[in-house]
């Protein structure tokens, strides 16, 4: 999936026609220029629209990067549900939660690579307690399937924020070079190699054989 059609899906009908233009348009310059870089100013010259109106839908340039990385969070989860059908194991579960983030991240290469760079200003801004709120609704959903997989009572003893750590973080680790150019090969090329990983890295968690 391209950049824009992101925005069609997350913004379709005319009257989120200028709130969409003004974040295409923000996205491209953070990422062009950086986002300390980019200014009020330029977002709406080259978005063609005034400062009241992006103040009006935004506020400020801090509530811009807030929606765009918040956009970023919400077109994973979305994503992340297709692969979540038909699940009948939890080592199946986590190479699925692996799969999606590395496939969400290749197919949304500037929305990924914002989002990365993103991820400091948001968590220091007045946008933090939102940010946790949305975390903590992604981790809710992901325990929500490993209920359906694993008991209840054995579950609540685990601790899920560093099971989800040790699941993500290879992946993740490869993948902030890769968005800044810095490696070429990418990151599906090693897929069954991180999702592997991430499995050994919990397995012993999981007292149930799967």
């Amino acid at each position: 999936m391209n950049t824009i059609a992101i925005f069609e899906k997350h913004y379709a009908g005319r009257r989120k026609q200028l709130k969409k233009e003004i974040l295409m348009t923000a996205l491209q310059l953070f990422n062009q220029n950086g986002i300390e870089a980019t200014t009020i100013e330029q977002i709406r010259e080259n978005s063609d629209t005034s400062v009241g109106a992006i103040y009006y839908h935004f506020g400020t340039k801090e509530g811009i990067i807030a929606n765009l990385y918040f956009l970023a969070l919400d077109d994973q989860s979305l994503e992340r549900e297709k692969y979540f059908k038909n699940i009948n194991s939890i080592k199946d579960f986590i190479f699925k939660l692996v799969y999606s983030y590395l496939d969400w991240i290749e197919q949304n290469v500037e929305l990924a690579r914002f989002q990365m760079t993103a991820r400091y200003y948001v968590s220091n801004s007045t946008y933090e307690h939102e940010l946790n709120e949305k975390n903590k609704l992604r981790n809710k959903a992901i325990f929500q399937y490993l209920q359906s997989l694993y008991p209840l009572e054995e579950l609540k003893k685990l601790q899920l924020n560093l099971i989800i750590s040790l699941i993500m973080g290879p992946a993740e680790h490869y993948a902030k070079p890769w968005l800044l150019e810095k490696i070429s090969d990418q990151p599906s090329k090693y897929r069954d190699e991180f999702a592997l990983s991430a499995w050994l890295a919990v397995e012993r968690f999981f007292i149930i054989d799967q």
